[in-house]
């Protein structure tokens, strides 16, 4: 038996020892820095990932390194379950070896292939979210430091000058060695300009804890998400940007994908979004810092002459990928800037006041600053210090952001812009102005992500348009080849709808259907061509969809709402083809392209009404029969579809269910209040849109139920009625309605989306903000309907679920604290939903979890506290009911063995204050089953019941 073998018997023996996984099979894994890792399968199926240590390895260190992810995972970061030894502890010895073990994250890839596409916004989010978690950690918050003691240009210059004389004592002659010591010359002579910039940082940074060695290698995915961090190192204070850009900006992302600095800035906004703690001039800084460790680190450099059997080729290659991304990250750092600074300054407000100071100049105190770097309102000043080592080549040009004014040949177009075949201008931005008023807005930025606050002035995002394409190409992959040019476009750096990208850039149509199966086509005056309304997008559409609705409404004075979405394609593309755009030297263009995203409706009324052209551009119009239809590409489409229904007659393209008990209740969703929803915060109906893969609209129904509702499942599911809705865009949008029964617990279903679920009845329906028409279409249901049964007293389980008489029960998780004698209790907020300005113990309900992982949840989430959920003992339950209809409750309450933190008041709309209070002599008001539950554990009862008649 050879070594390798033996190591393989000894990790089945600690495995059946310590943790009583029989293995079926072990087998080697994928190979760590510094460990040897297996991948063991045991009887059940289960796969487990070992980590075996070297020997001296800390143990010690490892375990506080294994707890911190494990910490991380209270605030559901995915960090891989870890499995105990029989004993509770986390790491296992015997035969020579020390091992780990956790579950097996299985179907994935790290990130050492670099980020792209959505991965951008799952690792920003990801990231944000872990720091958010871990600035609670035990071993101490946040503080600030000097900027110097994260980028450190005094000890990097001791390391290099320690490398060196190496270098000098046992001069290299060629390899990996002779590399090494050239660049570490340069990096010594490049450090003063180094050092000039890590100047402009901000004088000081936050530093908590962290991951510790976040790098590509620890960042596992599975397609566009991320499905775990691994490897984590002891509690550690360094800085969350430095980590977040040391993971987003990995030298191998840098340097496969031209388009960083964009993705950089989603990534940044995704953070911003999970972590809003960290100030913004921290997020303008972490190019700076990632560009500053980079240069200022020794590693694989010191590898040549600490461990010379440590260099292998892919050691190597990686040492001169990172030497290679530091000249890339300082090349175009004042672009990442520029980009996360109109980032930043869209997700602030524009202006602040600036504090005043008596030592400032007099026009400090009164002129309008920047919220984000309080110093002008369009940079701060670290941008006007540019890196300037003589080697390094000069940055490449930004593309201008889209101008406030559309211009042709420097002057204001008299609507619009030039149209779809007309030439194209590439207008300089004005230079911006620092006597701008403290009202006036800021430039709009082409680089804000789709998942920010989209203003007026910002158009379709990179990913929306990205995410438009590819479901295009999905239907037909055999345009894949004739659209590279497209797909070239939305790779790179240039925001892929302005006019400025070239050789290329989207624009959009619209392809009007009347009922005779015509297709609107207008006559443009400077190309004489006779084509579909269409044109540029512009700052402030929405989506592409949204600027072709814009379109055809100047150019032909249509009205959105005599529009409707069509059955066949709904909200995709019936085409995209690709326009060649001739030179014009007189207007100082060159040939480029136009990629024309298509998109069909119906015409709601039976006859075209009256058009309103708009003379300026548009010569005559025409409604051409499909086989007249003056393009190609959209003349077969509109061919092939019409063998599918596509007749110019509207039909619903949405679902919605009007869910009834019999007995008189109304069951009415409450939508979310964001931005770009249809019908933000009113009561309507559950249900959606059609997708063109539902074989029916009740298909479509059942789906919708199935995604926000699941398991609420109406029976009796007939349609009822049809209306007509308006959606965010002005499109006219049918809708047909269907009424089901169900007469379960609004409450205890699993709400997926939207903020509310419950029932109503006829008469309250006045004092309610529905949605329009709704309140008419339930007194008509019931009016056809009358009530044969009475309200249910109770509520009852779901069809299926349990023996008929069954009543659902909901359970609630409590904590009951104990120190020297004393209870904790919170004050509920007086504008609480559930006992307002009562005491209560710490509580939540339950989600798809165990009760003691849940209660663990939630003493995290609410105060800050740390318990295992193995730590977690029952000591009490009551069993209440408060009146009559009301859900039955069972309230379990958990005593800890153990726990970690100080309460915390995190949830201040919830709970006010938390406070010891002697068990003896609790406070009033309290919640009357918190002081049963807390007498009950003191006279060792344990069950009690409140409510109850007998």
């Amino acid at each position: 038996m050879n070594s390798a073998e033996s190591d393989v018997m000894v990790v089945a023996g600690i495995l059946t020892l310590f943790y009583r996984i029989v293995p079926i099979v072990v087998g080697e894994g994928p190979a760590g820095t510094a460990t040897r890792n297996y991948v063991a399968r045991d009887s059940n199926g289960a796969r487990w990932f070992v980590k075996a240590y070297p020997t001296g390895t800390d143990l010690d260190a490892e375990r506080q390194a294994i707890e911190l992810g494990q910490f991380a995972r209270l605030g559901r970061i995915p960090v891989p379950v870890v499995r105990k030894t029989l004993d509770g502890d986390l790491i296992a010895a015997a035969g020579g070896m020390a091992v780990s073990v956790a579950a097996c994250i299985e179907d994935t890839e790290t990130a050492e292939g670099g980020l792209s596409g959505d991965r951008w916004v799952a690792g920003g989010e990801t990231v944000g979210r872990l720091h958010r978690t871990l600035a609670r950690h035990p071993a101490g918050p946040p503080r600030r430091v000097p900027a110097r003691e994260v980028c450190d240009v005094k000890r990097a210059r001791q390391g290099l000058d320690r490398l060196i004389a190496l270098f000098t004592k046992r001069p290299p002659t060629s390899g990996f060695p002779a590399w090494a010591r050239e660049t570490a010359a340069r990096r010594l002579d490049a450090l003063p300009a180094v050092a000039a910039w890590v100047k402009g940082l901000p004088t000081t940074l936050t530093v908590q804890t962290v991951h510790g060695d976040l790098a590509s290698p620890d960042l596992l995915l599975r397609g566009q998400r991320v499905a775990a961090l691994i490897d984590f190192r002891p509690p550690g204070h360094r800085s969350p940007a430095w980590e977040l850009g040391r993971i987003i900006l990995d030298p191998r992302t840098v340097l496969a994908q031209p388009q960083w600095p964009t993705g950089l800035a989603e990534a940044v906004a995704a953070y911003r979004a999970a972590n809003p703690a960290l100030p913004a001039e921290e997020l303008l800084a972490v190019p700076r810092l990632a560009a500053g460790y980079l240069a200022c680190s020794v590693y694989p450099l010191s590898e040549a002459v600490d461990d010379p059997a440590a260099v292998t080729p892919e050691l190597e290659a990686y040492g001169r990928n990172r030497q290679a991304a530091v000249g890339e990250l300082c090349e175009r750092l004042p672009e990442a800037e520029e980009v996360l600074h109109g980032l930043l300054h869209a997700c602030a407000p524009p202006w602040s006041p600036a504090p005043a100071s008596s030592s400032s100049p007099s026009w400090f105190s009164t002129a309008p600053r920047c919220a984000v770097c309080w110093t002008c309102p369009a940079r701060p000043p670290w941008l006007l210090l540019q890196p300037s080592p003589s080697h390094l080549p000069r940055r490449r040009a930004r593309p201008s952001p889209i101008p406030q004014s559309p211009q042709i040949c420097g002057t204001t177009a008299p609507r619009k812009a030039a149209r779809e075949h007309e030439p194209d201008t590439a207008p300089s931005p004005k230079p911006s102005s620092t006597s701008q008023p403290p009202s006036a807005p800021l430039p709009p930025s082409p680089y804000i992500p789709s998942y920010t606050s989209r203003g007026d002035h910002v158009p379709p995002s990179r990913s929306h348009i990205r995410a438009t394409i590819e479901t295009y190409l999905s239907r037909h992959a055999e345009e894949r080849d004739s659209l590279e040019g497209l797909l070239a476009v939305l790779d790179g750096v240039e925001e892929p709808s302005s006019r400025a990208t070239l050789p290329g850039h989207v624009i959009c149509s619209a392809v009007v259907i009347d009922r005779d199966r015509r297709v609107l086509h207008i006559g443009h005056r400077v190309t004489g061509l006779l084509l579909c309304p269409g044109g540029h997008v512009e700052a402030g559409d929405r989506t592409l969809l949204a600027a072709a609705v814009r379109e055809v409404c100047e150019e032909a004075g249509l009205r959105p709402g005599d529009l409707s979405l069509t059955p066949q394609f709904l909200a995709e593309p019936i085409d995209v083809d690709v326009h060649d755009i001739d030179a014009n030297p007189a207007m100082g263009e060159s040939a480029h392209q136009h990629f024309d995203v298509r998109f069909a409706f119906y015409l709601t009324a039976g006859q075209p009404p009256a058009l309103a052209l708009q003379d300026e551009e548009v010569a005559g119009a025409e409604w051409l029969p499909y086989a007249d239809v003056r393009s190609p590409t959209l003349r077969a489409k509109l061919l092939d579809a019409e063998a599918d229904g596509l007749d110019g007659r509207p039909e619903p393209v949405s679902a919605n269910a009007l869910i009834h008990d019999g007995a008189g209740r109304y069951l009415l969703h409450l939508r979310d209040d964001r931005k770009g929803m249809w019908e933000p915060w009113v009561l309507a109906l559950v249900g959606g849109k059609r997708s063109r893969d539902d074989a029916s609209l009740e298909t479509t129904l059942r789906r919708e139920l199935a995604e926000e509702v699941p398991g609420l499942e109406p029976t009796e599911l007939v349609p009822f009625a049809v209306q007509e809705a308006t959606s965010v865009d002005g499109l006219a949008v049918p809708m047909s309605v269907y009424a089901g029964r169900w007469s379960g617990d609004a409450e205890a279903v699993d709400l997926r989306e939207g903020v509310l679920l419950k029932w109503f009845t006829v008469d309250t329906l006045d004092r309610l903000r529905l949605s329009p028409g709704l309140g008419d279409l339930i007194r008509r249901h019931a009016a056809e309907h009358p009530t044969v049964e009475e309200p249910p007293a109770v509520a009852r389980p779901l069809p299926g679920e349990a023996p008929a008489g069954t009543v659902l029960h909901v359970v609630g998780v409590h904590l009951h604290l104990e120190h020297e004698g004393k209870v904790l209790l919170g004050l509920r907020h007086p504008d609480s939903a559930y006992a307002g300005g009562s005491w209560h113990a710490l509580a939540g309900h339950l989600e798809a979890e165990a009760a003691t992982a849940g209660l663990a949840r939630e003493a995290f989430e609410e105060a800050g506290l740390v318990i295992d959920p193995a730590d977690l003992e029952l000591v009490h339950t009551v069993h209440t009911v408060d009146r009559r209809g009301a859900p039955p409750r069972i309230q379990l309450f958990f005593r800890p063995r153990h726990w970690e933190g100080t309460p915390e008041e995190h949830e201040p709309d919830r709970c006010l204050a938390w406070q010891w209070w002697d068990a003896k002599d609790l406070p009033e008001p309290i919640v009357p089953y918190t002081r049963v539950a807390i007498e009950g554990i003191r006279a060792g009862r344990p069950y009690s019941e409140l409510g109850w008649s007998r």
